[in-house]
């Protein structure tokens, strides 16, 4: 199969038919890079990364899911906390659409990447009461919100309902 670069931003999801393999469709996904600066930025759009290519698999009537890392070390992202929000935001998907859902493969091409993954997945996947105690031990402090993403709350929106003029104060002439 002869591969073929897609120019694709971060954020953006292409569904792609490949020629070749019979049933099977590429979601094509560019992370984005990691900036100490800029943690939280960065952290969210992985998250988003993440969550789009399974909101995407929704779209297109598709059922599972093989996922690799989208973080790279070229793009500088620390692996084991890239891990964390990739596996958080799946979680969080999962929640909320697991009956549209039957298997999300997290594929990795490290030996290290797949122990890690190995130690990390029964934290937000417990697969009986022990490793749920477990879990609940071993959590990062910011789990995010129902999507996964953090938030950060001096930077939320507030809207507050305008106060209430006396329209008879208000001159006929103002346009």
């Amino acid at each position: 199969m002869k591969r073929t670069a897609v120019p694709v931003c971060v954020l953006q999801q292409d569904l792609v038919l490949q020629k070749n393999v019979q049933r099977w469709r590429v979601i094509h996904t560019v992370g984005p890079k990691y900036a100490v600066k800029y943690h939280i930025a960065a952290e969210n759009a992985l998250s988003h990364c993440y969550r789009s290519c399974l909101e995407l698999l929704i779209e297109n009537g598709l059922q599972s899911i093989a996922v690799g890392c989208i973080y790279t070390e070229a793009k500088n992202y620390p692996r084991e906390p890239a891990a964390h929000v990739a596996i958080r935001a799946v979680r969080r998907f999962l929640e909320k659409q697991s009956n549209k859902i039957h298997a999300v493969v997290f594929s990795t091409t490290t030996a290290s990447d797949t122990e890690m993954y190995k130690r990390l997945l029964p934290l937000y996947f417990p697969r009986d009461k022990i490793e749920e105690e477990m879990a609940i031990l071993k959590f990062p402090a910011d789990v995010g919100d129902e999507n996964g993403e953090t938030v950060i709350s001096e930077r939320e929106i507030r809207i507050k309902p305008l106060p209430k003029e006396d329209c008879s104060k208000i001159s006929p002439n103002v346009y």
